[in-house]
């Protein structure tokens, strides 16, 4: 009787084992999901409050200017953060945002200065995204697991804290903006990764500034590269 007693345990013992191996570890959401929410919010609102006015600009450069000045709550802050944005991206002052390619992948890895552990896991992200058609649903949710995929990656390597908040906040504002730009798309207008990979490099170049300026970087960004004559 006892060796069945004893038998029984075992068994309990080994179904319970098998079931907690099994159990799938839940990581953490990107925590700056935030900063993608935020981002389509304050497009909206500044589609709303100021679109009427906006789209009555014609040139690219005095479209910039309209933009940080309605998104910067401190104008100097933001035209200086512009320039030094325009400056690692390699153009003058007198050229417009929109007419950089946001589609080059190793170009933009090189202008967010990620670190090689990095830059080997991004590059060929956004080259796969950039295969992927956001304007249906399918691939609005196949966008997300991609980067959900990416995401998960990088949270469990501890060793890419350097460039990590670079990287993930990129990868936050690339996911919102693809569901904030689904059904969008027009001929006559800049394509469509050109506006979604815009927009993440604004909040990518911002967090390289201090973090602070990510949220209207990639406002500014996304606006400015809409905003093509």
């Amino acid at each position: 009787m006892k060796n069945l007693i004893s038998l029984f345990v075992i068994a309990l013992t080994l179904v319970f084992t098998s079931c907690e191996k099994e159990t799938p570890i839940e990581l953490p959401e990107n925590p700056y999901n935030y900063l993608g929410e935020q981002h389509n919010t304050k497009m909206t609102e500044f589609k709303t409050q100021y679109g009427e006015e906006f789209d009555r600009i014609e040139h690219p450069l005095e479209a910039e200017t309209f933009i940080f000045e309605k998104i910067y709550e401190d104008k100097e802050t933001g035209f200086n953060d512009f320039s030094d944005a325009k400056e690692r991206l390699d153009i003058s002052p007198e050229t417009p945002i929109s007419s950089f390619n946001f589609m080059n992948a190793s170009i933009l890895c090189d202008v967010l200065e990620l670190p090689p552990a990095i830059q080997d896991i991004i590059c060929p992200t956004t080259v796969a995204l950039m295969a992927v058609d956001g304007n249906t649903d399918e691939g609005n949710a196949e966008i997300h697991r991609i980067i959900r995929d990416v995401e998960v990656k990088l949270i469990e390597n501890h060793q890419f804290d350097n460039g990590y908040p670079t990287a993930m906040a990129f990868l936050a504002v690339a996911k919102y903006s693809a569901d904030l730009n689904q059904g969008t798309r027009a001929s006559d207008k800049p394509k469509w990764w050109q506006i979604v990979l815009a927009d993440a490099a604004g909040a990518g170049l911002g967090m390289l500034a201090g973090g602070g300026t990510a949220l209207p970087m990639a406002v500014g960004f996304s606006a400015a590269v809409t905003k093509v004559p």
